[in-house]
């Protein structure tokens, strides 16, 4: 809590909705026109890509922001700009994987249907199973991580009957169908595939690490034990992962946009040293190892 206080203190957990529309602005708005108007397919689709994975990660910063303006209208902005409903997503998803990580039956990034996460669930499976596990979290499921995302936003917008948010959704995906012609394929496309990324990135933060049917300590140490960051800390990768390569900063102080957890990392290392707690980081090859090794022997 005192830490807490003093990051408040120095403002680090602010997002302005001015600092909101910018972003937005420029996301939605240059990245795409980029795209749209160079020839070259492959750098018109990584920028389709990137600018959508972007706009999901600024969402993600609306849903834990303490702004109360860009959080209540947070279903209207992303249906405009992601094309979803978000808040279902954001108020009840997501605040249950961040107070429950890696906790079976609590944690709904672990509800993944058939793919089973803890050892006594997997008793009695074939080798070629388990071998085969890998192929089945990242080719058959995490591609349609873009369903199991979303799915809950329309939900909670069809119980609080916001036809509003659902009319912009149909017509602003259908504009885009229209003015955007040949290419709108390849632009829903990269809709999917930035979802994937958001999934595969969720994967390498947690899954290799304990998962368990229940917490055992207090939720900081929890947190530190399930919880890893990325090596790699270059501001560009950074901004396309939404800051999510400081993720055990992320998971302490929920609330604190994303462009600001690089200026609490070295103190969250310390409290790890000097609390004696794991302050797990690797590079993103390592966690992919990693990940694959725990699928395969879980």
């Amino acid at each position: 809590m005192d830490l807490r206080r003093k990051f408040a203190a120095d403002g680090l957990f602010d997002f302005t909705t001015n600092r909101f529309a910018l972003e937005i602005s420029f996301v939605f708005l240059a990245l795409n026109a980029l795209a749209y108007l160079t020839s070259h397919f492959l750098l018109q689709f990584s920028l389709f890509t990137v600018s959508q994975l972007r706009l999901i990660w600024i969402f993600h910063d609306v849903g834990h922001s303490q702004n109360k303006f860009v959080r209540k209208h947070l279903d209207l902005s992303s249906s405009v700009f992601i094309g979803h409903p978000a808040e279902g997503f954001s108020f009840n998803v997501h605040s249950s994987h961040h107070a429950n990580v890696n906790v079976l039956k609590h944690d709904p990034a672990l509800d993944s249907g058939f793919f089973k996460w803890h050892p006594s669930e997997l008793k009695g499976r074939s080798r070629f199973h388990l071998l085969t596990r890998p192929f089945q979290w990242f080719v058959l499921l995490l591609p349609f991580s873009v369903v199991s995302i979303t799915k809950c936003g329309y939900e909670m917008a069809i119980r609080k009957r916001r036809w509003d948010v659902l009319l912009i959704v149909f017509f602003r995906w259908s504009l885009l169908a229209i003015l955007m012609g040949k290419i709108f394929p390849w632009f829903a496309l990269s809709h999917v595939l930035a979802f994937f990324l958001c999934g595969v990135m969720a994967s390498l933060n947690h899954f290799h690490l304990p998962i368990s049917f229940e917490k055992t300590e207090s939720h900081t140490e929890h947190i530190f034990h399930v919880t890893q960051d990325f090596k790699a800390k270059y501001k560009l990768l950074t901004w396309i992962m939404g800051g999510l390569n400081f993720h055990i900063e992320h998971h302490l102080f929920p609330q604190m946009p994303s462009h600001n957890l690089h200026l609490v990392s070295p103190v969250v290392r310390q409290l790890a040293h000097t609390y004696n707690l794991p302050y797990h980081e690797c590079s993103i090859p390592g966690a992919i190892s990693l990940a694959v090794k725990k699928m395969m022997r879980p």
